[in-house]
């Protein structure tokens, strides 16, 4: 039987390996193109992650700063924890470079000196007590503080510099019982440029009508929850006030003779009742003119029972004291036109009446501070009115916000001069001071409140 064989042809094995070649150099610069994507993807990928990072790092470092050193009496007090969050942007690189962070700050801005809501670095309260919805409030004062909500208003449509007995206020309610109230500051900035027209409280005791006073008021009004309830004072002996609940209203002294309101005085010490005012920061070295007036209470007095559904439970007292130069030219802007030491000034937006809340705890001896600033009601210098508030019944934390958008150059337009990028990668990282442990920590937010100023 004949066997036939059938030999390759080397024509069709030298087409098939053409064909191959010439996928290879068809392909070739498809698959470098696709490893110079990946390439890039990979370095903005690592650049994001060093962004964030860097970020987590800048925001634990400025809240903890922040909390633990936080002082309301300076109108700057963020800034030193801004400056310590930029350092440490500056400490960790980014594909090779160092982060630049700007600090955002503006100089009296309410409440927590931030210059703008998108900014590298804002400050704000971060609230917990909701863990399905986190809340960052740019809009807040944060604090430490124990105590329960704390609400100071400012009533005064009068331009002079007397005591207006009632032009202050001070209300505590839902507080921890064994938490009192032991100290109040208000304290006027200083206005750069107005050394010799600085705003200032006048601290002579022995000036009747310019001395601070508790109100002696029998009325009822809005002004004190429209309380009927009259406290008696002695002395003056036979006197009688509605504007304070919840504390003895008597004098340190008083002459015996006169108007019990102008005559009598509240300084320390006052072994008769529970309140009495005190000044610090001594202005141009003026004897007379303090830029904090301290209103004082006597332990484990200033402290309401927790009841937030009896409004009777709210414990206040209304004062006054001479605060004098409040407006113009130290104030400007809307606030130009505006009469001096109106109720609206201590809110005037750049430079406000700053606000320190001083907490005991009778139980453990603890001491907190809440930190708050009055904001002008409506922003407008009409209404005569401002307020100031503490609501930090342990929700309203130190937080932090650190954000940024950084260029990254491209791999290739570095090494080969190709024309590609830089590209903008985004990043943010917000951290909060957990005060009942004593250290910060990152947080997601899910809701984030901010007013541009």
């Amino acid at each position: 039987m004949r066997r036939f064989f059938e030999f390759p042809n080397p024509s069709a094995a030298s087409d098939r390996r053409g064909i191959a070649t010439l996928w290879l150099i068809l392909g070739f610069p498809v698959f470098l193109l696709l490893f110079g994507v990946l390439i890039e993807i990979a370095n903005l990928w690592l650049a994001r992650v060093e962004l964030k990072n860097a970020l987590d790092a800048v925001s634990l470092a400025a809240v903890q700063h922040w909390a633990e050193t936080a002082a309301p009496n300076n109108p700057a007090d963020t800034l030193p924890a801004r400056q310590v969050g930029v350092s440490y942007a500056n400490a960790n690189d980014v594909v090779g470079v160092p982060l630049a962070l700007d600090d955002n700050f503006l100089l009296g801005g309410v409440p927590n000196q931030n210059a703008s809501c998108t900014g590298d670095l804002v400050f704000g309260a971060v609230d917990i007590s909701d863990i399905t919805n986190i809340v960052f409030d740019a809009d807040i004062r944060p604090s430490c503080s124990s105590g329960g909500k704390v609400r100071i208003d400012v009533t005064k449509s009068d331009s002079g510099n007397a005591t207006i007995p009632r032009m202050l206020g001070i209300f505590y309610e839902d507080g921890d019982p064994n938490v009192y109230i032991s100290r109040v500051d208000f304290t006027i900035p200083d206005f750069p440029g107005r050394d010799n027209q600085q705003p200032y409280w006048f601290g002579d005791f022995g000036s009747p009508g310019q001395t601070p006073v508790v109100s002696i008021f029998d009325g009822s009004d809005n002004l004190n929850l429209f309380n009927n309830v009259k406290t008696p004072l002695n002395p003056p002996s036979g006197s009688e006030t509605t504007d304070v609940r919840g504390m003895d209203p008597s004098a340190s002294s008083y002459p015996g003779s006169g108007d019990p309101q102008s005559q009598s005085v509240w300084n320390n010490p006052n072994n008769n009742g529970d309140i009495w005012f005190s000044f610090s920061n001594l202005i141009n070295f003026r004897s007379d003119r303090y830029r904090t007036l301290s209103i004082n209470f006597s332990d484990d007095t200033f402290n309401p029972p927790a009841d937030p559904e009896d409004e009777t439970t709210i414990e206040f007292v209304r004062f006054g004291a001479s605060i004098n130069n409040l407006g113009p030219p130290a104030l400007d802007g809307a606030y130009a036109a505006q009469n001096n030491n109106e109720g609206d000034n201590f809110g005037y937006p750049p430079n406000p009446v700053q606000v320190s809340i001083l907490f005991r705890n009778r139980l453990t001896g603890e001491e907190e501070v809440c930190n708050t600033v009055f904001v002008d009601t409506d922003l407008n210098p009409l209404d005569n009115q401002a307020v100031a508030f503490c609501e930090n019944a342990g929700n309203a934390y130190f937080g932090v916000r650190a954000q940024d958008t950084t260029a990254v150059h491209s791999i290739w337009s570095d090494l080969l001069g190709i024309p590609l990028g830089p590209y903008d990668v985004s990043a943010r990282s917000d951290a909060m001071y957990d005060c009942r442990f004593g250290s910060p920590r990152l947080v997601h937010i899910t809701t984030f409140l901010c007013t541009e100023p």
